[in-house]
């Protein structure tokens, strides 16, 4: 995770603002907002996966928080619906 690779650049389409980017595929979900950057997207999935925290916090509270968060998630419809919204 955390990689974009860009397979193409239309010329026409950097001239056309109607024309926007779109994934093709992906893996994962994005981080959560506020879980800490990329260190806390791994501690998350690491929660996740094990049933226990490497920093030794109430496993049952940062569940609670992160509700039906689940980093294998990929939603490739919602991706691109966001980057049509700007998002």
């Amino acid at each position: 995770w955390g990689l974009l690779k860009v397979e193409k650049i239309n010329e026409d389409t950097l001239e056309n603002s109607d024309k926007l980017p779109f994934c093709i595929e992906g893996a994962r979900a994005c981080p959560l907002e506020d879980c800490g950057g990329f260190g806390g997207y791994e501690r998350f999935v690491t929660i996740l996966k094990d049933g226990e925290d490497p920093f030794g916090e109430n496993v049952r509270e940062l569940k609670k928080w992160l509700g039906d968060w689940s980093p294998e998630k990929f939603d490739l419809e919602e991706i691109n619906k966001n980057l049509k919204n700007g998002r």
